[in-house]
């Protein structure tokens, strides 16, 4: 289930795109159709879905109605080989949905390390913001993802920023006691009155 739907892909009639349709569960009723999105492509099928790219290439810049391009979901599920073939096809790295997520957004707040190191690797922003003022290094610290936080940093997150609700990296690891990682950034410069 993703924001209230069941996908249901429809392949036949389609020249062999895919189509996905999002049906109401409550109302028991179909919408429109809307694009393909990646993550209907298992992992494993690079292949298909570079066929599909290369037939129809502003597949990749496609966004749903809430913003995402293929980019933000192959990392949201941690698809890295589809997050490098999307890149590869040139996806907007930094592209945002409409609250302002970036695809590094959602690789970390889904803890995937191998699709987080893969955007930073492709100069992904670091200190990207999103409508509420949160940045990826919060996120880690908020889930507690050392190794991510450790990703971020190398990498040069910004350490004692604040989202709009005045909360910082340090100060959410402290609240959700994550040790390790108030250690972490505490030794990195963090600083307790953020």
């Amino acid at each position: 289930m993703w924001c209230g739907f069941v996908w249901q892909s429809f392949l036949e009639g389609t020249n062999g795109k895919q189509i996905l349709t999002p049906t109401d569960e409550r109302a028991g009723r179909e919408s429109r159709p809307l694009v393909s999105r990646s993550w209907a492509f298992p992992e494993t099928d690079l292949d298909r879905f570079q066929r599909a790219v290369f037939e129809d290439p502003a597949m990749i810049s496609e966004k749903d109605e809430l913003g995402r391009t293929h980019l933000h979901d192959a990392a949201s599920f941690g698809h890295f080989d589809m997050v490098s073939l999307l890149l590869m096809q040139g996806a907007e790295i930094d592209a945002k949905t409409k609250s302002g997520k970036t695809p590094l957004h959602w690789a970390v707040q889904m803890s995937h390390q191998e699709a987080t190191e893969t955007l930073l690797a492709n100069a992904a922003d670091v200190n990207a913001m999103d409508n509420r003022g949160k940045r990826p290094l919060l996120l880690a610290a908020h889930i507690g993802d050392g190794i991510i936080v450790q990703m971020l940093r190398k990498n040069l997150a910004e350490i004692n920023s604040r989202d709009n609700f005045n909360d910082a990296p340090l100060k959410c690891a402290f609240r959700r006691s994550h040790w390790t990682i108030v250690n972490q950034l505490w030794l990195e410069g963090a600083l307790s009155n953020v």
